[in-house]
């Protein structure tokens, strides 16, 4: 009778095994650069089953795969998770259907190479699947034209205050009314030597920042470049003015950046994210 109850449960044992089925599936394979992808984990289980998973929560860590297809382990890439983990269970009569799912991208390009997640079921350690994601550049469109991206910041015209005016006016003339100037000037001083010295010069504020940008996008608009069919030069032009104000305000050249590397340097200087938006929009228009 012992024998007979030994040999069941040798018999059995494979059968609760394989009896977890697990699966990790992406629903696409191929991405572009920062597009979002669906990735799930799914266990079919005996009825009843306790399940413990333990979900990372900003990012997966991945392992690259080279052009020749040989996993390299010097290198890592992480996906960024862009929603929370979100799991459900399903109770059959015959089965329990555990779902999970995360929503990520990857920001390099390549093949990586998504690792074996861990998951306990009755106490006993399983390992999903690993999975492979395809990763590429946003290919170039064709018959599009392709702009430079300067390297300074737009010259903003300083205004002129009219006594500065009338000082160039007297300095394009100065040929003829200058040494009449000294003379009045030594008498002038001869004649205040002993008075209060003036008032010193108000040093006149220099224009901020912010300032020169928002007279640099006013002067753009002003131009109206859209009434004459250069609607694409507009946008470049606001996309140079908005980078180069980037750039001077965290001191990161955002001038050779691209607006995917843009929207990570924005991120990691604290901006809002709403504001990250509003400036993508923008840059996203101008590319």
């Amino acid at each position: 009778m012992i024998k007979l109850i030994l040999h069941t449960i040798i018999l059995l044992a494979p059968v609760m095994v394989l009896g977890q089925k697990l699966s990790a599936t992406l629903n696409h394979e191929q991405i572009l650069v920062g597009e979002p992808v669906k990735y799930t984990l799914r266990i079919e289980t005996s009825p009843k089953s306790k399940i413990g998973f333990t979900p990372s929560l900003s990012i997966i860590s991945c392992k690259l795969q080279n052009k020749d297809a040989q996993v390299t382990t010097s290198k890592t890439v992480d996906l960024e998770i862009l929603t929370a983990f979100k799991d459900t269970l399903i109770r059959y009569k015959t089965q329990d259907v555990w779902i999970g799912t995360y929503m990520i991208t990857c920001w390099d390009s390549g093949t990586v190479i998504l690792p074996e997640a861990m998951v306990v079921v009755n106490d006993s350690t399983f390992y999903f699947p690993e999975s492979r994601l395809s990763c590429s550049l946003v290919p170039q469109i064709k018959n599009q034209d392709l702009y430079d991206i300067r390297e300074s910041f737009a010259d903003v015209p300083e205004p002129k205050s009219k006594l500065r005016k009338f000082l160039e006016a007297l300095l394009s003339n100065a040929y003829w009314w200058l040494p009449l100037a000294l003379v009045l000037a030594f008498v002038w001083i001869q004649l205040k030597r002993h008075k209060k010295a003036a008032r010193p010069i108000k040093k006149v504020k220099e224009t901020s920042l912010k300032d020169k940008t928002i007279l640099a996008i006013e002067a753009l608009e002003k131009q109206k470049m859209w009434e004459k069919g250069k609607l694409k030069d507009h946008y470049v032009e606001l996309s140079y003015i908005m980078r180069s104000y980037l750039s001077s305000r965290y001191e990161v050249n955002f001038l050779e950046k691209t607006t995917i590397e843009t929207r990570l340097l924005l991120r990691q200087v604290g901006l809002h994210p709403e504001t990250i938006d509003g400036l993508m929009t923008i840059l996203n228009q101008s590319d």
